[in-house]
Formats: structure tokens, sequence, C-alpha cells
């Protein structure tokens, strides 16, 4: 009878060490965006390329009207637009020939995911001069699709795509006018959002590309 005691103490005691063991202050959460029937989200690449802007807004003083943020809806947007409108074929061109560049303002990402992103027109070459017809109260929003070769890291992506808008950041317009003595201010936010597609149609290559689409949407107010 006193063996069978030792023998249940026993047992309740490896149970015992088994659950503590099972219950180490560790808890085991899913990434963020990998939520039941969630879309990938933004992983903060708006903050990153914040991070390359500062020192050129904080010199041009105009570092209070940018603010760089994630867009959830741009990133899913984006990353449908990829699914369908890039092959592999596409993938495997880009892998070979591309570092980091702008895709075509004509090209079918880049006008797909202008569509679904409600931009006024692709970026080409400014952003907002301060006495064309973007000059009104409403929100105006422009961008672009970038593709980069997935061996690239986006600390150098960011690098390129930071020096390509440099000056726009540089010359962003503090205030304007409407219709003569109407004067705005104006606040900018930048968006970016990244999809990676890995090659997988062909055996002898390896490797994957990354899309990065940047909006840059203008606010007017009321001075």
């Amino acid at each position: 009878m006193k063996l069978k005691k030792i023998a249940s103490l026993m047992l309740a005691g490896v149970m015992a060490v088994s659950m503590l063991a099972g219950c180490n202050g560790k808890t085991e959460t899913k990434p963020e965006g990998e939520g039941e029937g969630e879309g990938t989200t933004a992983s903060g690449y708006s903050a990153m390329l914040g991070e390359k802007a500062a020192d050129t807004l904080e010199k041009a003083d105009k570092a209070d009207l940018f603010t760089f943020t994630d867009n959830a809806d741009e990133q899913k947007a984006l990353e449908q637009v990829i699914r369908d409108n890039v092959s592999q074929k596409q993938v495997l061109n880009f892998i070979q020939k591309t570092s980091v560049s702008p895709l075509a303002d004509d090209g079918a990402v880049t006008e797909a995911f202008d569509k679904k992103a409600g931009w006024d027109r692709v970026y080409s070459g400014n952003w907002f001069s301060t006495d064309d017809a973007w000059q009104t109260i409403n929100t105006r929003k422009i961008g672009n699709v970038w593709v980069a070769n997935g061996n690239i890291s986006m600390d150098n992506v960011m690098s390129t795509i930071f020096e390509t808008y440099k000056d726009d950041f540089k010359n962003a317009a503090d205030e304007g006018t409407m219709n003569g003595p109407v004067d705005l201010s104006y606040a900018y936010n930048v968006a970016v959002s990244v999809v990676n597609v890995p090659l997988s149609a062909y055996n002898e290559f390896t490797g994957s590309v990354n899309f990065i689409a940047v909006t840059v949407t203008r606010t007017a107010d009321y001075v």
C-alpha cells in the first residue's frame, strides 16, 4: 500500500514539473499581420525611409511637414496587383537585369496600383510645385512603384529611393495660395509598401525580387 502511495506521489511530481516546463513565462505569438484571414500588413518600411530623410528634413527646416506612416490598404493593394500582373518569367527577368529602379510609368503594375491607390499622377521627377494645378485645398497623392533584386538589402534599397526623392524632401512647399489671396499650409504623408516575390518556377535559378510602392499624400489647410 505504501508503495502505491509513493508511486502516486512520484507521478504527481513528474506532472507538476512537466507543467512548469511548459509554462516558462513565454507566450507564442504570431508575427504582426498573420491573423486569420488577413493579408500581410506593412512592415515599417515607411519609417525606414523617414530615417533616411531625417537629416535632410532637419537641415531644410521641413521636418514638421512630414509623417511616415505604413498604409495597410496600399499594402494589400500592392499584393493583389503583384499577384495579378507579375509572372514568374518577369521575376526571372528582374532578378537577372535589375538592381533597384522605378518601374515604367505605363507598365501594368504601375497602372494597376495607380488605380487602386488612388493617386493623382505618377511621380515624374518632382512633387508639388507652388504654382501649378496642384495648388488647391484638395488632398493630392503621387507615387511610383520600384523593383529591386531580392539580394539587395532593404536598407540599401531605401537609400537609393531616398536619393531620388532627396531634393523633393528638401524643397517641399510649406505654404501656397489658392484662387488669389487664400493662403494654405501643407502637410505630407509618405507611405511605403513592400511585396517580395520568390522565383519558384525555374529549378536552375534562385532568388527573389521586391516590389516597393512609395506614395506621397499632400493635404492642405487654410492658414
